[in-house]
């Protein structure tokens, strides 16, 4: 049940007929269930069409204008169509599939909106933007540390990793106002470009210098990332 993800399917399904407390609970469970299907369907095209794309992509604005119109088919009543905001954070949670679970949630905790809320696409397109940069940033994070990690002992000095991660702060900090100057600036902090900085940092490493590893680092760098992210809250 856990790795279909069945289980939050049938809590959801639960607690609606227990709040709605239906004559017919059969027939309200079936209608549930259908609609459950059409909204997968609709995520997972919308999905298929944002997840291949990088944010400074040309053709980004095109395709998220598409993926809000595919995903606002969802009829929220017989004759109400419009995105909602349960099935727009199930397409943020899907963008970042295959991510450890911890990041799912400290993005939806920036960008969550109440599971009746309709989305308009400026939300929507802040949203995926912020989802994209994130899925970018951590990327970047893996390939920093992997450079960093001369040795491939999979893990660095605490100090040098967080001379890197106050790096990427500054950098994110000075970029705050364009998102996309800010992706070019965190992609630019390459080892060779931060060498000079690293190098002072060395020389302050003592032998009980505390280790970071991966997932220490990344999750850091997430952080760092988040905090420049205003809650839709």
């Amino acid at each position: 049940m856990a790795e279909s993800d069945v289980q939050p399917i049938l809590q959801r399904a639960l607690l609606a007929l227990l709040d709605s407390k239906p004559e017919k609970p059969i027939e309200f469970l079936i209608n549930h269930f259908q609609k459950e299907g059409e909204k997968t369907n609709l995520v997972t095209q919308a999905a298929h069409l944002l997840e291949s794309i990088k944010s400074h992509h040309p053709a980004t604005e095109e395709r998220l204008l598409q993926a809000y119109n595919i995903i606002s088919q969802y009829r929220v009543q017989k004759e109400v169509q419009g995105l909602t905001g349960d099935i727009y954070t199930d397409l943020l949670g899907q963008l970042l599939h295959g991510f450890p679970d911890s990041y799912v949630d400290k993005l939806l905790q920036k960008l969550r909106c109440h599971s009746d809320e309709y989305i308009p696409f400026l939300v929507f397109r802040a949203g995926v933007l912020t989802t994209l940069l994130l899925k970018e940033c951590i990327q970047e994070a893996q390939e920093l540390f992997k450079q960093l990690d001369t040795e491939g002992k999979r893990h660095i000095t605490r100090s040098l990793g967080d001379c890197a991660l106050t790096q990427l702060c500054t950098a994110l900090t000075a970029t705050a106002n364009d998102p996309f100057s800010t992706l070019e600036m965190a992609v630019s902090l390459e080892v060779s470009q931060l060498c000079r900085t690293f190098d002072e940092e060395v020389k302050n490493v003592t032998t009980w210098d505390s280790l970071m590893t991966e997932n220490e680092f990344v999750s850091e760098a997430v952080d760092v990332f988040l905090h420049q992210v205003p809650s839709t809250r």
